[in-house]
């Protein structure tokens, strides 16, 4: 009973579809009128096949969800969008600030700590992932 109870708590960090593992899905708290947000995560591919994340959806907290990949040139920090993030075989990609993260466009209520909102991983495979994504205080950082 105790590794059922376990189990069931920690479903929320990680969902599974077939060698596709998503760890740990976050966002920091957002005051009401805040236009964008961040996701981040780590994608872990158990599989031989190379797999990319091609959209994100979360309908019920923001307009739309970008992937987005920082680059630095000359010393100077930007964001560009891509149309997808690979996930090499049997490797994990951590989503994350300063390297590729999901940028959430037209947020639409305040985000508090503890607060949490599901979300669709989508896979240019086709394959599609629910998983829950927690808010955290940015005090955690």
């Amino acid at each position: 009973m105790r590794r059922l109870v376990l189990l069931l708590l920690l479903l929320p960090f990680t969902a599974h579809a077939s060698d596709i593992v998503l760890h740990r899905a976050h966002s920091y708290e957002l005051k009401k009128g805040s236009e964008m947000g961040v996701i981040y995560l780590t994608i872990e591919n158990k599989g031989s096949k190379e797999v990319a994340l091609g959209s994100v959806l979360a309908n019920a907290i923001c307009h739309t969800i970008e992937l987005h990949m920082t680059e630095i040139n000359n010393g100077v920090a930007s964001m560009r969008k891509v149309d997808s993030i690979v996930i090499p075989p049997n490797s994990k990609v951590e989503l994350k600030s300063g390297g590729p993260h999901l940028m959430m466009i037209g947020v639409k209520q305040a985000l508090l700590p503890g607060d949490s909102f599901p979300a669709t991983f989508n896979f240019t495979d086709g394959q599609s992932l629910s998983h829950v994504v927690q808010i955290e205080s940015r005090d955690n950082d």
